[in-house]
């Protein structure tokens, strides 16, 4: 505390400074309050409250006790709540949680003082391996098939009992003993061989007739070995982890161990109200891994995320990396930066998502901006600068970090962990491999219990990947298939990759416990509406491949599922071919380097995989020339094919297909038309590629189109590389032409110029501006200057004002 004149000093200053004056009977009342707040705290209190005092519509710069008082107890209020939130919730990052160790000789466990030295020295790395070994062993012992209270019961009862035994107990039983089991490492001193250590000895193993019971093995992991001793070697029978102790027992042994190092109220009384706050919440925790911000598709499905959670946000986003899908060494920092600005943009968009839901940001394993050791820092500080200002909770967290709500602990680790347990287990699992994780995480009391070559870990630091006693929930954020488990009352969970799996994530509920599995789901547009693309050719310029990824690529998603025809490109050729979905998997078209199963229609009917940007949807007239035999053998070889699935929708799927064909094929039941029905057929007989010009000119403007020809007409609009409103309007005629020429389209004549009405064309933009949106600021001129010279200009200025807006 500092005296009172100084205090004093500081508390006229600090008003003056902001242009106020203290009255006497106010600067004692706060003077005497500062007496009681701590130096280095004095500062910001004296900020804060003179913030809320500028909140206020002060009449005058001079400020009265009783006005003084109102503010303090506002401050009270505001630093109670704040203290409050900060009791329900926090976040703690792993070099800030306190190291316990086990005691043999107090049977407790006592918090250590952790090593300065960041990577330690060869002492601190052999004391990881035996403090991990004196944590397994005192819950080994006390499990009811080791406990010596139990072993008694058991032996009256004429139950088998096990008691464990030390390597140097084998030792020294001579060349051969009895069926013993022993808790120990494994190790590999010898390339040929396995060996089993512990603080007493080392043992090598015969692991040949061994039963392996679930989890994965591998060197430096610490097994229950059963065997025997034969000249020197541990003939092993079997081998399995040590058991795993539900929070709840180890609790009643050791009382609650603030292994967190938690400073806030641990009492029991406030544990009370606390489960009662969290019982009653509704409050909501969503985890996502691979979250590639550099992604378009990905920051798609993000905005879909935020939309769906707009109306009631969740209490807590926990987005794992990677940030970045393809990370750069040099320009990295650079990337993940603009990544990030992208991402601050979109939050943005949603007031209370930023206000309400806290962010909390856990690196990945391809994250460059610290080095690939454990516990791994957190996001560089610039991140934090870009966020900060568009969200209020933010926590850029290491990895792992423990999360702390009410009276649940929650832990998240991201790393690829499956991946490298089944490349450098001894002997692979056979299935459910989800499942052997989970198990081996638990029993290991480990986040990370690979050998250190595999997964290094800051030695000083390995305490905070431990996982003793069990959390409440362990988030495991792996690229594989997302996973749910539950293990001695602990709850294992595996998000699955966002941007791999099928943008999947998890919802976790406190109050119930419960895990939701979720997904962003992929929308197909309807069967009879198909999305017209554009075949890629070789030698297509920038700029058509800039209005190839304009608004429709990006506003709508290319799903294809059985019963869709599609266009292959195979080399110089260009086959129809039908989609088959036999893998009974939605597939989804877009311009990546994809494979999806297509069955081409040739003589041989022969499946291929095909690569996606050779597998481009050609909107009929196409389909229209199909021959007869071709579409009969289609139908045959699909039927086929179907009946093996047995599979109903896809049945269905094709059905629709083959309905949509004949409508196409035989021009019957239009979508959309210039007048309101089509010609008899004796008007089609006229559009055979023997009518004249001046016959089909007077013709034209009575003849409907399909969908799948307005479409057409809009994919030959996409092809112009310059797209002018007179160069549309050009190809739009000559692309109509072919239309209603001929159904066979054999000698195809050019169309006179001004076939086709301004009017229709203006109709027909309007219809499909989403289409044509991208042309807006090219046309507008050529549009506003016919205003004038338009007898009937409503449809115009419509489509005026509709570019306008897109402009």
């Amino acid at each position: 505390m500092s005296s009172d004149s100084t205090i004093k000093s500081n508390v006229l200053s600090a008003f003056r400074l902001r242009g106020l004056d203290l009255k006497f009977d106010a600067s004692q009342y706060l003077v005497e309050l500062a007496l009681t707040v701590p130096s280095a705290s004095l500062v910001s209190w004296l900020d804060q409250l003179i913030d809320l005092l500028t909140k206020r519509q002060l009449s005058s710069s001079i400020v009265d006790k009783t006005l003084v008082s109102n503010v303090v107890q506002e401050l009270r209020a505001q630093l109670s709540n704040d203290s409050h939130s900060e009791a329900l919730f926090s976040v703690l990052n792993a070099f800030s949680i306190p190291k316990f160790i086990y005691s043999r000789s107090t049977k407790k466990f006592i918090e250590k003082e952790i090593d300065n030295d960041l990577f330690g020295n060869a002492r601190t790395r052999s004391e990881v391996f035996w403090e991990r070994y004196d944590l397994l062993l005192q819950r080994t012992l006390r499990h009811d098939v080791f406990s010596q209270v139990n072993l008694a019961s058991a032996s009256s009862n004429k139950v088998q009992k096990y008691q464990l035994k030390t390597i140097e107990h084998l030792l020294a039983s001579g060349s051969k003993s009895e069926k013993v089991v022993v808790l120990g490492m494994l190790s590999q001193l010898n390339e040929t061989k396995y060996d089993l250590q512990d603080p007493s000895g080392v043992i090598s193993l015969q692991l040949d007739h061994a039963t392996f019971h679930p989890g994965f093995y591998f060197e430096n992991c610490f097994v229950l070995v059963e065997g025997q001793l034969d000249d020197g070697i541990f003939n092993v029978s079997g081998i399995g982890l040590p058991p795993p102790e539900s929070i709840q027992n180890t609790r009643s042994y050791f009382g609650e161990i603030n292994i967190t190092g938690n400073t806030h109220d641990q009492s029991a009384k406030t544990k009370i109200r606390l489960k009662e706050i969290e019982e009653k919440s509704d409050d909501a925790f969503v985890f996502l891994s691979d979250v590639w911000l550099d992604d378009k598709k990905v920051m798609e499905r993000i905005e879909q995320l935020f939309d769906g959670f707009a109306e009631q946000p969740p209490f807590a986003f926990i987005f794992c990396g990677n940030f970045l899908s393809r990370p750069t060494a040099n320009l990295y920092i650079n990337d993940l930066s603009d990544a990030f600005k992208t991402f601050s943009k979109l939050v943005s968009k949603y007031p209370d998502i930023c206000e309400r839901s806290h962010f909390i940001f856990v690196p990945g394993p391809q994250d460059r901006h610290a080095p690939k050791i454990y516990p791994r820092a957190p996001l560089p500080s610039s991140i934090n600068d870009i966020l900060k200002k568009r969200i209020r909770h933010l926590h850029l967290a290491t990895n792992p970090v423990r999360i702390q709500y009410c009276t649940q602990e929650i832990v998240i680790f991201r790393e690829d962990l499956l991946q490298k347990l089944c490349r450098y287990c001894i002997k692979l699992p056979l299935d459910n491999l989800p499942m052997h994780l989970c198990h081996t995480l638990v029993t290991q009391a480990h986040l990370s219990p690979l050998p250190v070559y595999m997964t290094p870990i800051y030695w000083a630091y390995d305490h905070a990947l431990h996982l003793y006693p069990l959390p409440d929930l362990i988030v495991v954020c792996d690229k594989f298939k997302s996973i749910t488990d539950t293990i001695a009352d602990c709850t294992i969970i595996n998000p699955g990759s966002f941007a791999i799996n099928k943008y999947c994530f998890k919802v976790y509920l406190p109050a119930t416990r419960e895990v939701e599995d979720s997904q962003i789901a992929n929308i197909r547009p309807s069967l009879d509406v198909l999305v017209p693309l554009v075949m890629i050719e070789n030698n297509v310029t920038n700029d058509i491949s800039d209005n190839v990824s304009c608004e429709p690529q990006k506003d709508l998603l290319r799903h294809f599922e059985s019963g869709d025809v599609v266009i292959v490109r195979l080399d110089s050729q260009c086959l129809p071919a039908i989609v088959f979905n036999i893998t009974g998997l939605v597939m989804k078209f877009n311009i990546d380097q994809q494979l999806y199963h297509v069955c081409l229609l040739n003589n041989e009917f022969t499946e291929h995989w095909i690569d996606a940007i050779d597998m481009v949807i050609y909107s009929v007239p196409m389909i229209a020339e199909f021959e007869n035999e071709q579409v009969t053998l289609m139908w045959s070889k699909a039927n086929e094919l179907l009946e093996i699935r047995n599979d109903n929708d896809d049945k269905n799927r094709l059905e629709e297909f083959k309905r949509r064909f004949i409508e196409v094929k035989h021009q019957q039941a239009p979508l959309s038309t210039i007048n309101t029905s089509r010609k008899s057929s004796s008007s089609s007989s006229s559009r055979r590629s023997h009518t004249s010009n001046q016959k089909v000119s007077s013709q034209i403007v009575s003849i409907p189109l399909t969908t799948c020809e307005e479409l057409h007409i809009i994919e030959s609009i996409y092809r112009l590389p310059q797209c002018t409103y007179a160069e549309a309007k050009r190809t739009a005629e000559d692309t109509y032409m072919k239309i209603i020429c001929t159904n066979n389209r054999e000698n195809v004549q050019s169309s006179s110029k001004g076939i086709i009405p301004d009017q229709w064309l203006f109709s027909f933009a309007i219809q499909k501006i989403d289409y044509l949106r991208q042309y807006s600021a090219i046309w507008l001129p050529d549009l506003e200057a016919m205003v004038d010279t338009m007898e009937n200009e409503n449809e115009l200025r419509s489509l005026i004002s509709l570019m306008k807006k897109s402009v």
